[in-house]
């Protein structure tokens, strides 16, 4: 199943030849396996081949071992990985997926940015977090360059509808009175940057993160809204002043007209995310991911992942009004 060179490093890795191996279910774009060596479990990532495979791979390892340094638990110790292969073998934690979330987890979440955020983690030994954006403009250029990736898809009318719609929000946001767009967005947090419980593992009582390609020095901005806006396990609002109380998120708490702007373009850009299965570069990721040999099977596929998703995002834009009034509602009373 595994290639030589793959079977070597797993070998090399583990110091052991004698070891067995067996997928684990599909991810949405890498494919992973659980190890089994010597009585003890690893989980062994391989990524998708790409003009980025490698940069998110080494990002993910270097952020998981910095965490580790820091004396920081609940993340999959990282073990070894190798380049060639595009592979990494980390710790296996032996937790189950999330299908609701509770105070207690997301308290679970704030302690855990907390303690990234301390000073035990070498903040110059990250990179800056993936879509860090440099000044609140920024937040607008993330909608925009992710609406022109569909420019060659709007014969599709259905898709063109919510893309026309995102575009006139986006535009509406963009012209808000006071807000200042050319404010810098400083990269002043430690961020997992795909943080939230789509990417976490709950074993017995504690709570395990994982996922960090994109992690790094992040804008607290954009770290505070992706967290309330990812769709997986949508995190209620009612829980965002415990957030705002916390010193990192200082300038957010004093900003409630600007947060409004930011969240609801996060929120925009989510509607973009779920769409992502249109797009030919994603669609060759998921393709490795599923690892389906036969032709129509993956078409199939394909078709009934993106009906799925274009569903998914029309049902998440029509909530966003709901959303706002939540926030305006927190804000309100915090």
């Amino acid at each position: 199943m595994f290639s030589a060179e793959l079977t070597n490093f797993i070998s090399s890795t583990l110091g052991q030849t004698h070891w067995r191996s067996s997928s684990l279910p599909q991810g949405a774009n890498n494919q992973g396996h659980k190890l089994f060596s010597d009585n003890k479990a690893y989980f062994l990532k391989c990524f998708a081949p790409g003009a980025r495979a490698f940069d998110k791979l080494y990002n993910e390892f270097q952020f998981s071992q910095q965490l580790h340094k820091a004396g920081i638990s609940n993340i999959a110790r990282p073990i070894g990985y190798c380049s060639n292969t595009l592979s990494a073998i980390y710790e296996f934690i032996d937790g189950h997926t999330f299908d609701t979330v509770t105070a207690q987890d997301v308290s679970a979440a704030y302690n855990f940015i907390a303690a990234i955020n301390s000073h035990q983690v070498e903040r110059t030994a990250l990179n800056a977090a993936a879509d860090s954006p440099a000044k609140l403009e920024d937040f607008i250029q993330l909608v925009t360059l992710r609406l022109a990736r569909f420019e060659s898809l709007r014969d599709n009318a259905e898709l063109n509808t919510l893309l026309t719609a995102i575009e006139l929000r986006t535009r509406v946001i963009s012209t808000t009175p006071g807000i200042d767009w050319q404010q810098p967005c400083p990269k002043d947090v430690v961020s997992p940057s795909d943080f939230g419980f789509h990417n976490a593992l709950k074993y017995r009582d504690d709570v395990y993160f994982i996922d960090f390609e994109y992690a790094g020095n992040d804008s607290a901005w954009k770290l505070l809204c992706d967290f309330f806006a990812q769709p997986a396990l949508p995190v209620p609002l009612s829980y965002l002043p415990q957030f705002l109380r916390s010193p990192l998120f200082a300038a957010q708490a004093s900003a409630g007209n600007t947060l409004k702007c930011v969240y609801e373009l996060t929120l925009l850009k989510w509607c973009l995310i779920m769409l992502n299965e249109f797009l030919p570069d994603v669609q060759a990721r998921r393709l490795f991911s599923w690892n389906i040999s036969c032709l129509e099977e993956r078409n199939a596929k394909l078709q009934h992942m993106q009906a799925q998703q274009l569903d998914k995002s029309q049902r998440y834009f029509a909530q966003i009004n709901d959303k706002m009034h939540a926030l305006q509602t927190q804000l309100r009373d915090k």
